[in-house]
């Protein structure tokens, strides 16, 4: 992917291409009870120590056919954040 980045204290614009490698799981517990994750692991190529780690994750009961009880669990991790 081509990652580009403004930041306006100072002024300052990053441009680069970024490897997008992702693992997506489903899995249905019981009939009434799934549960989701998906992780990312995006490194720069001019830099592979410049990565980010992102995980979204949830749990789901379904209550009835209509309607279902989500709790969701999100991670991003930046090793080489923007300044400030």
């Amino acid at each position: 992917m081509f990652e580009s980045e403004v930041y306006k204290e100072p002024i300052e614009r990053t441009d680069l291409l970024r490897t997008t490698n992702y693992l997506s799981v489903a899995w249905r517990l019981k009939d009434r009870v799934s549960f989701g994750v998906v992780g990312y692991y995006q490194a720069a190529f001019s830099d592979f120590a410049d990565f980010r780690l992102l995980c979204d994750g949830g749990l789901g009961f379904e209550i009835s056919g209509a309607l279902t009880f989500n709790v969701a669990v999100r991670y991003r991790f930046d090793n080489q954040p923007p300044p400030e």
